[in-house]
């Protein structure tokens, strides 16, 4: 018996397209998905960025009014010193 030789495939270029479309078709699909992913997550990020210039304003505007304050009453122990160095030199 003779045996027979097994014939290759012809090259199918079609079928090859049609293959290497599909796996772009799923990559690009993932690229999507993740980047939908990201969009929301830098949504998230800006948000909470907000939050936090809002912490920080009111802060330094709380910040601001302690240094008043401050300076206020350093001055009004400057005068008040001056006064007792005042009295005691007498």
């Amino acid at each position: 018996m003779a045996k027979k030789k097994k014939t290759l495939p012809e090259y199918d270029s079609e079928r090859e397209t049609r293959v290497l479309l599909e796996q772009m078709n799923k990559s690009i699909g993932i690229i999507a998905e993740q980047h939908g992913e990201t969009n929301k997550n830098i949504n998230e990020i800006k948000s909470e960025l907000e939050t936090v210039k809002m912490a920080v304003m009111e802060n330094s505007a709380n910040i601001k009014a302690i240094k008043f304050k401050l300076d206020t009453n350093i001055t009004n122990h400057d005068k008040r010193i001056t006064h007792l160095e005042e009295k005691v030199v007498v």
